[in-house]
């Protein structure tokens, strides 16, 4: 009896809203002594009062001021200011985070029974990734599964019952895929229902996911987490997100990840980019000519097959500084409008041109030019 209850316990779900990490108060009760939240223009802490944890009076956060001077205004002058890319991109960012609010979504959490999360507080990084997106449309319901090497055939069981093969997408091998061995189980999985509209995301928690400050931090929710807001922005949509770059599609999860969760650290966003993009630094295989060639690939706006003759890596590393090229002159909609426009019937040389002013021939050619440079 007192096995079966154990299981029992491990399986049970937690529905909470999304944003309900980022609604907290002073004196409310909070789960870890040290963890911080963001609300109203506050940073609070969970400390320590008597026998209880409960959150701190909070202190005020000030909204990061981007300056006229850091960054370039427009793809113009982009190659002139290419150097204050980093710091514009994540000024911007950081500016929209701070003043708004998550959507107030239904977030599922399910844990395998012989499964310990590495990060206990998942809501976090999912409200801030929502805070960085407050005009578009999120998943109505958010769906993750934690698990590890041992729970593997009860992932993939919870996995299909909410994808399935109804659900526009065959399901039978996904959990093998971020999970084939115990020491090779890593990584995450974001899809969502075609039928229910309700997106699913795998995320590894075993040993491996244990020692690695992406799972301990929010960063590998983060990242899924944006991806289901890209899905969201297609239902009923005739297209896909097929038709996105795939450089885009990664990359800008891979520049979310960094700027929602480091929001308050222009150190410690230039730390993990630093992290993302050094493969790519090392390699050193990408001049200008190459830059254009990968970014404007033959298959770009039909599929993905031009990027299945590079290193799979490129598509995030590249597809992160471009990311953050867009978001330092647009701010970080910029990036979401481009996968709404597609999603409404245009091509994404459209979409890219309405929102920045530029035919996709011409701003490919500024941004390789400027990629050049930082990468050289």
């Amino acid at each position: 009896m007192k096995k079966w209850l154990g299981s029992f316990i491990a399986l049970v779900l937690f529905l909470v809203p999304i944003n309900a990490v980022a609604a907290v108060k002073a004196g409310d009760t909070c789960k870890k002594a040290g963890i911080t939240s963001t609300a109203n223009g506050k940073k609070f802490t969970c400390v320590k009062s008597g026998k209880k944890l409960v959150w701190n009076k909070g202190v005020a956060v000030a909204v990061p001021k981007v300056s006229a001077s850091v960054g370039p205004s427009s793809f113009e002058d982009l190659e002139a200011n290419y150097a204050g890319v980093p710091q514009a991109a994540w000024k911007k960012s950081a500016e929209v985070l701070t003043v708004s609010k998550a959507k107030n979504g239904k977030l599922t959490v399910l844990i395998g029974p012989s499964t310990r999360p590495a990060n206990d507080l998942p809501q976090a990084a999912i409200s801030q990734v929502s805070r960085l997106f407050p005009n578009y449309q999120e998943a109505k319901e958010f769906v993750l599964i934690y698990f590890n090497f041992k729970d593997a055939n009860w992932a993939q069981a919870e996995f299909d019952k909410y994808i399935g093969t109804d659900g526009g997408y065959d399901t039978s091998g996904s959990v093998q895929k971020i999970c084939p061995s115990e020491s090779g189980c890593m990584g995450g999985l974001a899809v969502k229902n075609q039928k229910t509209e309700i997106s699913v995301s795998l995320i590894t928690a075993g040993t491996t996911s244990q020692n690695d400050k992406r799972f301990l931090g929010g960063v590998i929710e983060a990242h899924e987490y944006f991806h289901t807001i890209q899905n969201a922005q297609f239902e009923k949509s005739a297209n896909n997100t097929g038709k996105m770059p795939r450089w885009l599609l990664e990359g800008s999860a891979s520049f979310v990840e960094n700027a929602a969760i480091n929001y308050e650290s222009f150190d410690k966003y230039k730390i993990a980019k630093a992290s993302n993009i050094q493969g790519l630094l090392y390699r050193k295989g990408f001049n200008e000519p190459k830059l254009i060639e990968f970014l404007d690939a033959p298959s770009l706006g039909k599929d993905w097959s031009s990027w299945d003759l590079y290193d799979p890596v490129r598509v995030y590393d590249i597809g992160l500084l471009v990311t953050e090229i867009m978001v330092s002159i647009k701010g970080p909609e910029s990036i979401m409008e481009q996968f709404k426009l597609v999603a409404s019937g245009m091509t994404y040389q459209q979409s890219f041109e309405k929102v920045f002013g530029i035919s996709w021939a011409e701003g490919v050619k500024v941004i390789s030019k400027v990629l050049a440079k930082q990468i050289g």
